[in-house]
């Protein structure tokens, strides 16, 4: 007498029912690649009707790039040269959107001998945004935790540093025939202070990426980062009204720093001595701004009359890992600069510009959208600010 499983398993109307109301995906695919069955669930993950499936290839529903592949490993499969394990695979709906699927397959054989595959998918495409949010999220708070601690232990060592200084400052007051030890405190007066800067940005790291936006004042950001060049740079502010932009105080100045030093070493390589030109002005206002509330947009430009890029080369500026520089393997690091500065000025909303011409010098121009500051309302600095 027939078990109740064995009675329901017996019909073909009963799997086809099973298939029907399986909550993942199903499909059957022939040895032509073609979908023979498919469920409701699958119909849903790519968003077609059961006849706009049927009869077609399985491949309708990859990308392009992948689909040769794919038809390779479905062949294969059939003919048992390979056995499928549960991967992952990126799909295309039929709007267009891309999902992330977890499949696996199993082989049929018909009573005639006719081979066809069972795919199972489901779509994980939300949990995988949770998954890489989550990661995201525990990198970041691993960075800020790191960049605290850096942040402590090399602020006290300045600390020291900066009372040894003050000592020796203190001792050279009356001594004028010590002017060339002088001279030296006061260099390493300026190198403390970019130390203290850089304090200043590990310390802004532990601080959650929202709050690291801020309303800067562009001209106390560019006299800031003038330390190191002061006998190089002209600093021209041409800003009709006072402005502020929205942006982490520390990637502008590292912005500005990088413009500014690859501008020295283009006219030292050109046997020049003219000085960097630091300009701040006012510009058309940015259309797609991140800050809601920008209302004009401050352009920062640095102007060189270096050796000038050719065309080719202004192209490629904003490479990852591109340099105009011979760099050796120690130096690969080097090379983001560029690629740091445009990834900087895109996140403010903003868009970066290169003018130059063998020969003839280059300028880089930060184009930033901006807010205008009300009458009587002090301008924020960054975190360095005495």
């Amino acid at each position: 007498m027939p078990t109740p499983a064995t009675d329901l398993f017996s019909s073909e109307e009963a799997f086809h029912e099973l298939v029907r109301l399986a909550p993942i995906g199903i499909c059957v695919t022939d040895r032509a690649r073609r979908f023979v069955l498919v469920n409701p669930a699958y119909c849903r993950i790519y968003g077609y009707r059961e006849d706009e499936l049927l009869g077609r290839e399985f491949i309708l529903v990859l990308p392009e790039e992948d689909r040769a592949y794919a038809a390779r490993l479905h062949d294969d499969f059939l003919d048992g040269r390979t056995d499928e394990t549960p991967g992952e695979w990126r799909v295309l709906r039929k709007d267009g959107a891309l999902r992330d699927i977890l499949v696996d397959a199993a082989r049929l054989v018909s009573p005639s001998g006719a081979r066809f595959k069972l795919t199972t998918v489901q779509d994980i495409t939300e949990e995988k945004k949770r998954e890489s949010e989550r990661f995201a999220r525990e990198r970041e708070g691993l960075i800020a935790a790191v960049a605290a601690i850096a942040g402590h232990d090399l602020n006290n060592t300045l600390s020291t540093v900066q009372l040894s200084i003050d000592f020796i400052e203190h001792g050279l007051a009356d001594r004028p025939d010590l002017e060339l030890l002088r001279a030296a405190v006061s260099d390493i007066k300026q190198v403390l202070e970019r130390a203290r800067a850089l304090t200043g940005r590990l310390q802004a790291i532990a601080l959650p990426t929202e709050q690291r936006r801020v309303p800067v004042d562009p001209v106390a950001e560019c006299r800031r980062s003038l330390i190191g060049f002061a006998d190089r740079v002209v600093f021209e502010n041409a800003l009709e009204s006072p402005l502020t932009v929205m942006v982490d105080p520390w990637r502008f100045a590292d912005a500005v720093v990088n413009l500014l030093t690859n501008a020295c070493e283009a006219t030292e390589a050109a046997g020049r001595r003219d000085p960097i030109v630091l300009r701040l002005r006012g510009a058309e206002r940015t259309v797609n701004a991140a800050d809601s509330n920008a209302d004009a947009t401050v352009a920062v430009e640095v102007i060189d009359r270096g050796l000038g890029i050719d065309p080719e080369t202004v192209s490629r500026i904003f490479e990852p890992g591109f340099s105009t520089k011979r760099l050796n393997a120690a130096q690969r690091v080097r090379g983001i600069g560029m690629m740091s500065v445009r990834l900087f000025v895109e996140e403010a909303g903003g868009s970066v510009r290169v003018q130059s011409a063998p020969g003839q010098g280059t300028t880089v121009t930060l184009l930033l959208p901006a807010r205008h500051v009300p009458a009587k309302t002090a301008l924020v600095g960054s975190a360095t600010a005495d």
